[in-house]
């Protein structure tokens, strides 16, 4: 039996195919932003990144939203929103 070790060959054989799809979308969707505006402001909506993981892995893995997370997260938000909004 053959192995391959590149990582699209695995998610292909493990029939990971929906989630090479999301991550395929995902990077389609962060070029397309960075052609249409300054990479400062897009890389500020990096900081949303663990905010989304975490309400995800409530959905899915059935995770604890505590109330430390609520706070972190929602400053996490008004940071973005304070960084991006028009002055």
């Amino acid at each position: 039996m053959e192995y391959s070790l590149s990582f699209i060959s695995r998610l292909m054989d493990q029939h990971h195919v929906p989630w090479y799809l999301l991550l395929r979308s995902s990077l389609l969707f962060w070029y397309s932003a960075l052609e249409k505006k300054d990479s400062s402001l897009v890389g500020i909506y990096l900081y949303l990144e663990p905010f989304v993981t975490l309400i995800g892995a409530c959905f899915f893995l059935e995770k604890r939203f505590g109330g430390s997370r609520l706070l972190a997260g929602g400053l996490t938000l008004l940071g973005v929103y304070l960084a991006t909004r028009k002055i």
